[in-house]
């Protein structure tokens, strides 16, 4: 059967390749075209695997580059998501470190009044009480335990307001008792011992101490 269909393209690439004349001559001679010969001669199943045999190797090719195609494509989508992995990790990295900074500012303005002014005003109350909201999930222990620690004095000192305020209106009107008085002694020691904390605790030095590993940029920025 091999030897025959090696045989049938051979006589069929040969009836191909006669040219215009001498298939009018032949198929004068024969009272029929070259490829109707062929066909009463072989019978069309014959053709069917001629042909079979002609094209597969087209056909296998055309598959190996379709294959090869959507091969480079996968490798460009893999690729393409891989940037977008990059991409939206750096984002997140600066991000992060933009809250860091702005809570690090924000104290850092904290101290400054306080070197200015020697007290904790109202609004640097707002901007601690901000700062340790903002800094409970960006930050490690570390830093989130010193601005913790900067919130609970600050609430500290709000308390020892209050009721510094309230005594001190009792003894303007003389109405001050003997443990009021001793009351309002402990609560003036209790403001100095806290501001004298601020002035330790909240200084440039030490903002620069606590925050300094934590404000560094990343290493590698996709």
């Amino acid at each position: 059967m091999k030897v025959r269909r090696a045989v049938t393209i051979i006589k069929f690439a040969h009836l191909a390749m006669i040219p215009p004349t001498i298939a009018c001559a032949q198929e004068g001679s024969s009272g029929g075209s070259g490829l109707r010969s062929f066909l009463d001669y072989y019978g069309l199943n014959l053709l069917g695997d001629t042909l079979a045999g002609v094209f597969a190797p087209i056909a296998f090719f055309v598959i190996v580059a379709t294959l090869i195609l959507q091969r480079q494509t996968v490798a460009d989508i893999k690729e393409q998501n891989r940037l977008s992995r990059d991409s939206a990790a750096a984002n997140y990295k600066l991000a992060i470190h933009d809250k860091r900074l702005a809570v690090y500012l924000r104290l850092k303005e904290c101290a400054v009044a306080l070197s200015i002014s020697g007290s904790i005003e109202r609004e640097s109350y707002d901007k601690i009480f901000a700062a340790a909201e903002d800094a409970k999930f960006v930050f490690g222990e570390d830093v989130t335990g010193y601005v913790t620690n900067l919130r609970e004095k600050a609430w500290e000192l709000v308390r020892f307001g209050f009721r510094r305020q309230r005594l001190d209106a009792r003894q303007n009107n003389g109405l001050l008792s003997e443990a009021e008085a001793a009351q309002l002694e402990e609560t003036i020691q209790g403001l100095h011992a806290v501001e004298d904390w601020f002035y330790e605790n909240l200084t440039d030095a030490r903002l620069d101490e606590t925050f300094g590993p934590s404000l560094k940029l990343p290493s590698e920025i996709s």
